[in-house]
């Protein structure tokens, strides 16, 4: 819950990674494991004439999803898991499918992939926001549950083995490696406080920002995007 509520609030790391995923996002754009909706938030803002659906499980997260969809005429929230809703009759509905921040909770992550095609309409897009690098493995990430931080090799190979196909992956947010090792390898701070994550957003994410401008594909980041194609 800290982690959720402090990147909910980081407004410029929000905008720049919905920056790169919005080119490859079709019409009807289902996020899965939305936390509190600051992602689908700022993608159906973009995109008034279509329609998000945000999914969240958790019941102590949820009602903070419901009450932001309830301000965006064009964002759904609905409580349940991938699994269940691939199972009904909106299995295979969606243009488009995005993970933020999820993958890296999920145990058996290739399984969770194959069912994100069981979503998507054939020839739809999948779209990918990951911790890289396992070497910054750190408090914050066995803190917050993570099975574990990628390497661009890794997640373009679990794309591959559950089907996709066009996969691009790119590491993300050059400028962050420094900071995230400090703080969370050599000090190992236990916590995301308010302080430290509205400096990043406001100092270190423009920056980074600037500098991925000039070096599109860096060869380290923080994060790792990816996208990817559903064959059909």
């Amino acid at each position: 819950l800290e982690e959720l509520t402090e990147l909910s609030t980081a407004g410029n790391f929000t905008s720049w990674i919905v920056d790169a995923l919005d080119p490859s996002l079709g019409g009807d754009v289902l996020e899965v494991g939305a936390g509190f909706g600051a992602i689908s938030a700022e993608i159906a803002r973009r995109r008034p004439d279509g329609r998000v659906t945000a999914i969240e499980p958790a019941g102590n997260v949820f009602p903070t999803l419901r009450d932001r969809a309830h301000e965006l005429p064009n964002l759904d929230a609905r409580q349940i898991t991938s699994g269940e809703l691939a199972d009904s009759p909106d299995g295979g509905a969606f243009d488009s499918v995005v993970y933020v921040n999820v993958l890296e909770h999920i145990a058996d992550d290739a399984s969770e992939l194959i069912t994100a095609a069981r979503l998507l309409r054939h020839g739809g897009r999948l779209g990918v926001f990951v911790p890289a690098m396992p070497a910054l493995y750190g408090s914050l990430d066995y803190k917050s549950g993570h099975y574990r931080r990628y390497t661009a090799e890794q997640l373009r190979d679990v794309l591959a083995r559950a089907g996709y196909t066009d996969i691009d992956v790119r590491y993300f947010d050059p400028i962050g490696v420094v900071p995230y090792w400090v703080m969370y390898r050599v000090l190992n701070v236990s916590r995301l406080d308010r302080v430290s994550s509205t400096g990043y957003d406001r100092v270190v994410v423009p920056v980074s920002r600037i500098l991925q401008r000039v070096v599109p594909q860096p060869p380290r980041g923080k994060n790792l995007i990816a996208t990817a194609r559903r064959p059909g």
